[in-house]
């Protein structure tokens, strides 16, 4: 007679920003009466890529966004505050059951930045988790431009209540440094320009 005892260990470990790998540890004993068998241990390593609950939007970023207003505070100091549709769209930024480890929010893609020299993420509305506005300083001020790209993960064409449709956009806006200390412009002003990017994967 021979009795087999297994034991599970779930770690879940992060491998970056958007993705986990999970590794699954398989403890096995063997017992034979008179003899003990030292335990084995396998592991098995299964990178899960996060974005596979989370699909790239096919929307124009005028149908994703209500507003992202540039505010210029200072000469190099600026406030980007994004707006979502949210007669269309929603974020649930406080939870992820909806994408385990791959929540709804803004994200800073310094890739396709320009003229930033730091950005600190932060929220406007009762879930900071959102970060949905950037405080930048630009390397350098006076008429010169910048260009902030970022990421914006969200429920698409969902309303409260509707259930969930994880969607991502990649998109980078340059404002022009025309807008003078204290003034704003939003991203469908005409001088703004709007990019599109494909889907990186993060």
């Amino acid at each position: 007679m021979r009795s087999l005892r297994v034991l599970e260990l779930l770690d879940k470990r992060k491998a970056g920003p958007d993705r986990s790998r999970i590794v699954v540890r398989f403890s096995m004993a063997l017992v034979i009466p008179g003899l003990m068998v030292a335990p084995m241990l396998i592991t098995l390593g299964t990178a899960k890529a996060q974005t596979s609950c989370r699909t790239p939007s096919s929307l124009a970023p005028i149908d994703i966004l209500r507003s992202a207003n540039a505010l210029r505070q200072g000469d190099r100091v600026w406030t980007v505050a994004f707006v979502l549709n949210t007669s269309k769209h929603l974020q649930i930024c406080d939870q992820d059951y909806y994408c385990p480890g791959n929540p709804d929010r803004y994200f800073f893609k310094p890739l396709i930045s320009s003229n930033i020299s730091d950005v600190t993420a932060g929220g406007s509305g009762p879930f900071d988790e959102c970060r949905d506005v950037f405080s930048i300083v630009t390397v350098s001020g006076g008429s010169n431009s910048f260009t902030v790209g970022f990421k914006i993960k969200y429920q698409e064409n969902v309303v409260p209540g509707g259930g969930t449709n994880p969607k991502s956009k990649t998109i980078s806006l340059t404002y022009p440094g025309s807008v003078p200390v204290g003034g704003s412009m939003d991203f469908t002003d005409p001088s703004v320009t709007i990019q599109e990017f494909p889907d990186d994967g993060s």
